[in-house]
């Protein structure tokens, strides 16, 4: 069984290839004993040319005799998380101050356009909650065990939840004075939170 020699985050690495093995049998084997539970590719390059969702199909098919050089590079998910919970900061702050503008067009009257920014932060509001959900899910985490100022972080997203569908509700019935003041004195506080407690679920995973 030939030995195939690639490089797997710059370090060098041995694999047996079998006879008339193909590029891809190659990166399933690699998949399936070389990385952990968690590990992900994130790019793949043979033969100097770099392997992308476009060219994949063609070049698995490729026998792996043919290939001299592979180079696989890789991420976990916790790591992943732990990266876009430390820079979430500054989309938040971006969110934060839209809301704060959107409360300054309700209150201006500037109905069309302060709704124009409300659809925006709405979107933008449920991004980030996604995110974290999608973060918490991938990594079984459990907010009920991580504290941010003495509170369970699942009460922060439960008030932060509860906030987002009071604020539908005050837009549905469009009483645009009681959604600026939400708006601006409860949304706004919620979001600039959610940067420090993101803070500390990145630093509880650092632990892990």
């Amino acid at each position: 069984m030939p030995v195939m020699i690639f490089k797997l985050n710059g370090e060098e690495v041995k694999l047996d290839a079998a006879e008339g093995a193909t590029l891809g049998d190659v990166i399933e084997e690699i998949v399936k004993t070389k990385f952990s539970k968690d590990e992900f590719i994130t790019s793949i390059s043979a033969n100097g040319g770099e392997i992308t969702e476009g060219n994949m199909d063609g070049e698995k098919a490729r026998p792996a005799s043919s290939i001299e050089n592979l180079e696989i590079k890789t991420d976990t998910f916790r790591k992943a998380s732990v990266s876009a919970l430390e820079s979430i900061g500054e989309y938040l702050d971006g969110l934060g101050s839209m809301v704060k503008v959107a409360a300054d067009k309700f209150r201006s009257v500037e109905e069309k356009e302060a709704n124009d920014f409300f659809v925006g932060c709405i979107d933008g509001l449920q991004t980030f909650v996604s995110i974290i959900d999608k973060i918490k899910s991938l990594n079984a985490l459990d907010f009920s065990k991580i504290n941010f100022n003495s509170t369970p972080i699942s009460e922060k997203e439960a008030a932060l939840l509860a906030s987002l569908n009071s604020i539908l509700q005050t837009q549905s019935k469009k009483d645009w004075v009681s959604l600026a003041d939400l708006l601006e004195f409860e949304l706004a506080p919620l979001i600039l939170e959610w940067k420090d407690i993101s803070a500390v679920v990145a630093g509880e995973m650092k632990k892990n």
